[in-house]
């Protein structure tokens, strides 16, 4: 099965779960589950690499392919989020743990070449009996591309957070690693009511990340000169935050 039949199966599971960006009607399957269309015949193709572009008009970024292949490096190769893909793999676990749903949706918005929810998706379902589905939508298309060649487990929309093809409280946890400001933003789309806020300052997990990262970069190109991260947000509902906030790169 190719990476574009592999997509419309998923998408076929899960069009509960999204809906047009224009109008907001919901999908379904059409032209040989070729195409996502709605009732005003807004229509979107399953791109042959196992993405779908939602964009409801051309839109340019500056992240191109060699800086998602140089964050996938850093990410897999280096290993240097672990500890905390580590944490929110056991947060997200202990959150699942309490329902008696069989399946649980993870969104992650912003989610560039898409480590980040591969990895959380394939922990969680390493520790639990559950189906885990995963989705990751970015507005740069070269990080879906990257997403949906390396990861065709999960679901990946090129796609505006402006306009989210998603609908509200339809996944459980939500993935954001952004800047607090963007959050603060997106929370609107994600959840109607949030009951309980939980922060972490300055949380040991993150300091042991600048530390393994700085000792990984100090034999090389000593590029880090700075790394903070500064909190950590868990919304307990329907989705987890997470943000990470890194002061400025300095180059010798």
């Amino acid at each position: 099965m190719n990476n574009k039949m592999r997509c419309a199966e998923k998408m076929q599971q899960e069009l509960q779960l999204f809906h047009c960006p224009l109008c907001g009607e919901a999908f379904t399957l059409v032209n040989e589950q070729r195409s996502l269309r709605c009732p005003h015949a807004h229509t979107f193709d399953i791109a042959k690499q196992g993405y779908v572009n939602l964009l409801t008009k051309a839109v340019h970024t500056h992240y191109d392919k060699q800086l998602f292949e140089a964050r996938r490096r850093i990410i897999v190769g280096h290993q240097f989020f672990n500890p905390l893909m580590e944490r929110i793999v056991n947060d997200i676990d202990k959150q699942m743990s309490s329902n008696m749903a069989q399946q649980s949706t993870i969104l992650d918005l912003g989610c560039g070449e898409g480590s980040h929810l591969a990895a959380i998706c394939d922990a969680l379902s390493q520790q639990t009996s559950k189906q885990i589905t995963g989705c990751g939508i970015d507005l740069a298309k070269p990080g879906i591309q990257l997403s949906a060649k390396h990861y065709p487990n999960q679901i990946w929309f090129v796609g505006d957070l402006a306009q989210p093809p998603y609908q509200n409280t339809a996944f459980n946890f939500c993935l954001i690693f952004c800047r607090h400001q963007t959050m603060m933003h997106l929370i609107r789309y994600l959840n109607p009511v949030v009951l309980s806020l939980k922060s972490y300052q300055e949380n040991t997990i993150f300091k042991s990340c600048a530390v393994h990262f700085t000792a990984l970069l100090e034999p090389t190109t000593r590029m880090l000169k700075h790394f903070v991260c500064l909190k950590s947000i868990i919304l307990n509902l329907k989705c987890i935050i997470f943000t990470i906030q890194y002061s400025s790169i300095k180059q010798d």
